[in-house]
């Protein structure tokens, strides 16, 4: 299945397959950047009807501290468009990677996100497990795990165009 791109800057991508939503940040989030994956993930929401699994990725540059209104505003897409399932990958080895993804998964335990979600450090367990438990929760998911990294792929090589 082919990977879409909706959206890129020197910041961040969009983009999607199948049922699946990506969306990879390269520098911290802004609250610029949660208006935009908001316009995108609101687009593809109502092409999927709903029936979506979604990965966010934070390269290394964009594991560090935000705003609160940022924080807020990033978890409340969480409860305005809920998925079958949703994963955050936060790449990077050692302290500052293993606090932000410590800290993003509290965000989410206050977020109460009404679907499944889980923060990993690694870009294949996230996909993987974001898919076999979006599965679960409804037969006409169209994704697999290997379609969403080739979207990842495609999200990452906008963003250093």
């Amino acid at each position: 299945m082919e990977a879409e791109l909706h959206f890129a800057d020197q910041a961040f991508a969009v983009s999607s397959v199948g049922n699946g939503f990506v969306n990879v940040l390269r520098k911290p989030a802004t609250i610029e950047m949660i208006e935009e994956i908001r316009r995108q993930v609101q687009r593809h929401y109502r092409r999927t009807g709903g029936v979506t699994v979604a990965l966010s990725v934070l390269e290394p540059g964009a594991a560090q501290s935000v705003p609160r209104d940022v924080r807020e505003n990033g978890a409340k897409l969480t409860t305005d468009f809920p998925s079958l399932a949703a994963a955050t990958v936060i790449e990077g080895s050692g302290f500052r990677a293993a606090a932000t993804r410590s800290a993003v998964t509290t965000m989410f335990l206050f977020a109460r996100p009404p679907y499944p979600y889980k923060v990993f450090g690694s870009l294949d367990e996230g996909a993987a497990w974001v898919v076999a438990t979006g599965q679960k929760g409804n037969a006409a998911l169209t994704v697999s795990a290997a379609d969403l990294l080739r979207a990842v792929e495609r999200a990452r090589r906008a963003i250093a165009a």
